[in-house]
């Protein structure tokens, strides 16, 4: 009887000694394992530059800094290479704020949204999502607020390009005014907060494309005549403003537009990035990946980007809006001493310029035969061209060049003020100040280089 107990007591306490092993191991481990990282350095800490991942929607998720002399490196503990890449994505917008702010009073203080931040235009929410989203121009805002508007609908997701454009003004949207003051902060602290940005050398090139190059009444009148005195304020404004060149809305946007104009305001500047801090930090060049990863976050499916049909319903949204834009404005455009024949030709050689219509396709209108068109048919000619431009290496090499040609026009003292105006969304989007088509701008034959807006003159890439 006395064995029996003797051993019922050891097998008691191998429970219990298994336990406290087991209890030591996990101690030792989480010390190793702190807020989503792991890391070698004995006292606990993370070098300078380094973060500490949170839970997606909790008010600390982009960043807590410590400051050490410890140069350790730091390895991602995480199963999910998203995960990853948009925590570091999250770890260069603190460092790139840090650096602009050069202030540890910013430091100490951030992130934390203590108070409602102040933002220049109401951004768009989805309460039915929790989603905080911060729009800004010609960073695909049309297609955007779509998507918002999209998500908010009952049912299933389905495609932004199923809302026509008239029907996708920003007003459609939700926006943070509809939540009430006294919980907008709650609101902030516990959305998905999402910002996008575009590099900016190619911002300003398509917003040179698309409402000048493009046949635009109002922005000729408005960008367009303020390009050309800006640049000689003795200048006579001919045909509304419309034949402003490349070069002299870049000096525009340099000295005046870039500071006043939603369109080309740094991305930066208008979602008040270094206070705001953001879960989703994306670009416009990788907005497919962007898209997936920020719907896992809201809980809704994207699966519409990937559908076989998704590439040729977006070109077409492309031609629509500028086709029936053009054609509803056709009275506006002929009273500029504009003809509908260069109407066309512009038209078609931004689809080019887009990487939409091959170069090598040429404008197949004779001269008066779009005066009586429809748009219909002129969209149903422009899908045509699209379906036999097959060569996506050359669609994608023909737009590059499009703008390297086009930024070679640009004189360099001008080009150079774009580093100085755009530098936080450089640092904070990581593109690079100064890329190789600027780096080697020789305006050697601006002739030549400038035949990419001659709509008269066929252009290619061969």
């Amino acid at each position: 009887m006395g064995l029996f107990r003797l051993r019922l007591g050891i097998r008691k306490h191998r429970k219990v000694i298994s336990c406290l092993c087991a209890l030591i191991l996990l101690t030792l481990l989480l010390g190793k394992k702190k807020d989503g990282f792991t890391t070698n350095d004995p006292n606990g800490t993370v070098g300078q530059d380094s973060i500490r991942a949170f839970p997606t929607n909790s008010i600390e998720h982009v960043v807590v800094l410590k400051e050490t002399k410890s140069n350790q490196s730091v390895q991602l503990s995480t199963h999910d290479k998203d995960d990853y890449e948009y925590t570091k994505r999250q770890e260069n917008t603190v460092k790139a704020c840090r650096e602009k702010k050069n202030s540890e009073i910013w430091l100490k203080d951030w992130p934390g949204i203590k108070r409602e931040p102040s933002f220049r235009n109401k951004p768009m929410i989805s309460t039915k999502t929790k989603l905080f989203f911060c729009l800004v121009g010609k960073v695909a805002s049309s297609f955007f607020t779509r998507w918002v508007i999209s998500m908010n609908k009952p049912g299933p997701m389905h495609s932004p390009y199923t809302i026509l454009m008239k029907d996708a003004g920003r007003g459609r949207a939700e926006d943070l005014m509809k939540i009430p003051q006294n919980k907008r902060v709650d609101f902030l602290q516990t959305s998905t907060r999402i910002v996008f940005g575009r590099n900016p050398y190619s911002r300003i090139f398509s917003a040179y494309v698309d409402k000048l190059f493009s046949p635009n009444p109002f922005y000729w009148g408005y960008w367009g005549k303020q390009s050309v005195q800006l640049d000689d304020n003795r200048a006579t404004i001919k045909r509304c403003g419309s034949d402003v060149t490349f070069a002299q809305f870049v000096n525009a946007v340099v000295m005046k537009i870039a500071q006043a104009d939603v369109h080309l305001i740094p991305v930066t500047e208008e979602c008040n990035t270094c206070q705001m801090p953001y879960n989703v930090v994306g670009k416009l060049e990788s907005t497919v990946d962007d898209l997936d990863y920020a719907s896992k976050l809201l809980n809704i499916s994207s699966s519409f980007q990937h559908e076989p049909s998704y590439k040729a319903v977006a070109q077409k949204d492309i031609i629509l809006d500028a086709v029936n834009s053009a054609f509803s404005w056709k009275n506006s455009i002929k009273n500029c001493q504009i003809s509908l024949d260069e109407m066309g030709q512009r038209m078609w050689r931004k689809f080019q310029i887009r990487g939409v219509i091959d170069s090598a396709i040429k404008y197949p209108l004779k001269s008066g035969e779009i005066d009586k068109m429809t748009s219909s048919k002129f969209i149903e000619i422009c899908e045509r061209a699209i379906r036999n431009s097959t060569d996506e290496a050359r669609l994608k090499r023909q737009r590059k060049l499009a703008m390297k040609l086009a930024y070679s026009t640009v004189p360099k003292e001008v080009a150079a003020k774009i580093k100085d105006i755009y530098e936080l969304d450089f640092a904070y989007f990581e593109y690079e100040r100064e890329p190789d088509f600027i780096s080697e701008m020789v305006a050697k034959d601006l002739k030549e280089n400038s035949l990419i807006f001659h709509w008269r003159t066929p252009w290619t890439i061969d």
